[in-house]
């Protein structure tokens, strides 16, 4: 029998949106600093603990009470106790930090030190747990004197040491007020002053696999994931007062805080400095933009424009470097020749290349953003869809197994659930669609999945209504000691045999159809009201089969298909399901493939979670090569489901 969700797991999607981000104004930060010493004979276990030492005695006197700070030799602590992201920066080092999204308990500051050629080197970079944000950069400093490492270390850790903020977007506009973590503990007007910048997070849940030693049922867990607001600068305005500061946002996109399917917003305050602007233009493919008429104007308040401050800066090998130093950011606006491309906050971090990636058609940015917001909204559907499904499946468990109130209690939660999101849904599609019919008209066609998924999402949900309505009558009679027991049975077979249709289960649906009529044996009445929808269905389903090849696509859509799990799977039966597919498309066997419609939100989920896993791991040419065969294995499955959905709600119709 199929695992069955925890009530938990729904609540927690179910979580209100964004009062969901506690912006923990006394709760103390915890920094964990975590060394990694190279293989050289100077670093004898004197010189680490004496390091270890100092450090944790510098740092804990600069936080003073707004945190604990705790410092970790890494090879000191055995390998199978590490967490998940101390093996991940020791895997892949601390460039792939990035792939590491979850949210945790503190900050994590990774630090290794090396030694060659007589200098020490020191490499930084740090982890926030409470948003998931890992800093911009690989900070790097070095240093021929001893005695000095353990102040670099320090420096390079205030730098990007990074206060945690919450942000309230209702009622935001071109000025927020950040709500400071540890705000209300201490004095934090030395940590954060007008002009330095904050970077926007967006928090989010999400369905992730936990990891089993062994084959069995998938089981998953709902974490919560931050994600940077791509193009967001919110700059200090006033000093902090009662641990709260006013910013001013500055937003390359439109709409940056209009966001659906959100836990909330934090914002983390970036380690910027005071140097030249240098920015380098990329195209989508991440090549350099090239063309004598692009031009970068540069301004130090706000963007440059009309009589607004501006600096021309000077290209230089793909590189659009200024004269001028800018202090924590810089305000950029591209264009082709008269024409805008883009406008942007750039935060400088240090005298290094910043990269943006621009398209030279001045509609593409626009696009570009209504696709991200398509496929965003696509995304969330899906993951209703699959909460729909597995409520579907968990109900038909538990009346099964005679537990009736709790099934019922399971599917009020999620209508209650999924009530609120389509209608979120429904507004964000109509706005979207509003936006395109304005901005983009041409491109009013890629919103017709949008509408195809969410109708089907609605139509479930009013199938569940309806079962509800049913399960709650046949709680009531079940209460009733008039009620003949016969009765009640005959009623609790035949609504799991509609429950299993809804499922496309039909030769289980068929054999609770069975069980009803001999229990309603000697009640003609009754025997007559289900001897019709019996008869429709196994005519439907078990009639005679056009030929061989519909044979083989129906074993192939009830055996086969629900059970694909890897992308290679996927890639070996894509072939097979589409033939599959078109021939019982072209026999009008409805039920077969809405029987494939319904399995294919596991499969995608599935394939999708893989996929993701594989990209993560994606760095050598094989691995990269891997990838990009199992993209286009996620395009051809992608066009068949739409096919399949497009054949399921026609027939729907009929």
């Amino acid at each position: 029998m199929r695992n069955i969700l925890t009530l938990a797991l729904v609540l927690a999607i179910a979580a209100p949106g964004f009062s969901a981000v506690d912006p923990e104004m006394k709760t103390p930060y915890q920094l964990q600093v975590v060394l990694r010493f190279g293989d050289h004979p100077l670093f004898t276990d004197f010189f680490k603990r004496e390091l270890r030492r100092e450090l944790q005695n510098d740092l804990s006197a600069a936080i003073g009470k707004l945190g604990t700070v705790e410092v970790v030799d890494l090879t000191s602590v055995k390998k199978d106790t590490w967490p998940a992201l101390w093996k991940l920066a020791d895997e892949k080092g601390l460039d792939g930090l990035e792939t590491f999204n979850e949210l945790g308990v503190g900050k994590t500051h990774f630090i290794t030190i090396d030694f060659a050629d007589g200098q020490y080197t020191l490499r930084a970079r740090q982890h926030d747990g409470a948003t998931g944000f890992v800093t911009p950069l690989v900070r790097k400093v070095e240093t021929h004197d001893r005695g000095f490492v353990t102040r670099l270390a320090g420096l390079i850790i205030g730098q990007d040491f990074g206060l945690v903020a919450t942000l309230e977007p209702e009622g935001a506009g071109e000025r927020a007020f950040l709500k400071i973590k540890g705000g209300l503990l201490d004095n934090v007007d030395r940590w954060v002053k007008p002009g330095e910048v904050f970077a926007l997070v967006q928090i989010a849940e999400e369905r992730r696999r936990i990891p089993t030693p062994v084959k069995g049922p998938a089981k998953t867990q709902t974490v919560r994931v931050g994600q940077r607001v791509d193009g967001v600068l919110l700059r200090v305005v006033a000093a902090p007062k009662d641990g709260i500061v006013e910013c001013k946002i500055f937003h390359r996109y439109e709409d940056p805080l209009k966001a659906r399917g959100l836990v909330g917003f934090r914002c983390v305050k970036l380690g910027t400095v005071k140097a030249p602007l240098r920015l380098r233009l990329l195209d989508p493919s991440g090549a350099p933009q090239k063309g004598t008429a692009l031009s970068v104007h540069v301004g130090s308040k706000d963007y440059p424009g009309g009589d607004k401050e501006a600096e021309l800066a000077i290209e230089q090998g793909g590189v659009f470097a200024s004269k001028g130093s800018y202090e924590n950011v810089a305000f950029v606006r591209v264009l082709l020749g008269n024409r805008r491309l883009a406008r942007m906050p750039v935060e400088i971090l240090d005298d290094g290349v910043a990269t943006r990636v621009v398209r030279l058609d001045p509609a593409a940015e626009l696009l570009d953003r209504i696709d991200s917001e398509r496929r965003g909204m696509l995304t969330r559907i899906t993951d209703s869809r699959l909460i729909q499904v597995r409520c579907f499946q968990d109900m038909t468990a538990l009346e099964l197994a005679g537990k009736k109130a709790e099934a019922k209690t399971r599917g009020q939660a999620v209508i209650k659930l999924l009530d609120r999101l389509s209608n979120e849904l429904r507004e964000e599609l109509d706005g979207l669609k509003d936006r395109v019919a304005k901005e983009a008209p041409k491109s009013a066609g890629s919103l017709v999945d949008g509408e195809q998924q969410l109708k089907i999402l609605l139509d479930k949900q009013e199938e569940l209504r309806q079962h509800l309505l049913a399960l709650q009558k046949a709680i009531d009679e079940e209460n009733d000691p008039k009620v003949l027991a016969s009765r009640k049975q005959v009623e609790d077979l035949v609504r799991a045999a509609r429950l299993l249709i809804t499922q496309a289960e039909y030769d289980q649906a068929l054999a609770k159809y069975e069980e009803a009529l001999a229990a309603a044996k000697d009640e003609p009445a009754a025997k007559a009201l289900i001897e019709g929808p019996y008869q429709h269905l196994k005519f439907a389903w078990k009639g005679k089969l056009a030929d061989m090849a519909h044979d083989d696509a129906r074993k192939f859509i009830v055996h086969t298909w629900p059970r694909l799990a890897t992308p290679a799977e996927v890639r070996d039966n894509l072939g097979n399901a589409r033939k599959s597919f078109e021939k019982c498309k072209a026999v009008g066997d409805w039920l077969a493939v809405n029987k494939m419609q319904i399995a294919a939100v596991e499969v995608t989920t599935r394939f999708a979670d893989e996929l993701r896993k594989i990209k993560d791991a994606a760095m050598d040419e094989t691995g990269k090569k891997m990838l990009e065969e199992f993209q286009k294995v996620n395009e051809d499955l992608l066009k068949l489901l739409e096919d399949v959905q497009a054949f399921a709600l026609a027939a729907g119709k009929k």
